[in-house]
């Protein structure tokens, strides 16, 4: 039987419990054999956004003592399902690949070019973000999770208690967000 993968891109400014929540419940409800958190360069929309060398490094300090978790750090800006996918099918051979997403970005995937090829090859799960209920269209596992109310802008005004192990000594330390 073929591995299965679940593949968690993303801006990751910071990592917090919500993304761990959700990576470690998708494990479980969708049978995966690990989550692999991609970081994204340069996030579309999004500005400001702390170094990508600094989310990776926080992304390892939080992944760091879970084996099911990992991070890998590809060459592409930003994930794109013609440049992004092919890398990801031949770096994962036969496996099937599961793309984790929140809810917000589930809600925008009828705008994404090639969103058709992404429903061919790969499953998704969809993580709800509290107060964003995506409009699918499209089969994918729903995975609740008990962190659903947290988000990245939280950890940057200064909530350090949503954030895994090391991440808030991280972010002190490298005087990010301003806390």
């Amino acid at each position: 039987m073929p591995q299965r993968i679940g593949i968690f891109a993303g801006t990751f400014d910071p990592v917090h419990h919500g993304h761990i929540a959700f990576a470690k419940a998708a494990i479980k409800l969708c049978h995966l054999d690990k989550v692999v958190f991609l970081a994204e360069p340069n996030p579309r929309g999004k500005v400001g956004v702390t170094s990508v060398a600094q989310r990776v490094a926080m992304l390892q300090l939080a992944v760091r003592h879970d084996p099911a978790l990992e991070v890998l750090r590809l060459p592409d800006h930003q994930f794109t399902v013609a440049k992004t996918l092919p890398k990801l099918r031949q770096r994962y051979n036969n496996a099937q690949l599961v793309m984790l997403f929140g809810s917000d970005v589930a809600a925008t995937l009828h705008l994404w070019a090639d969103a058709d090829t992404l429903l061919a090859q790969t499953e998704l799960a969809v993580g709800f973000r509290e107060g964003v209920a995506p409009l699918l269209s499209v089969r994918a596992t729903i995975i609740p999770t008990a962190h659903a109310h947290v988000a990245a802008s939280h950890i940057r005004q200064g909530a350090s208690n949503e954030v895994p192990a090391g991440v808030w000594q991280y972010i002190k330390e490298h005087g990010l967000y301003q806390v």
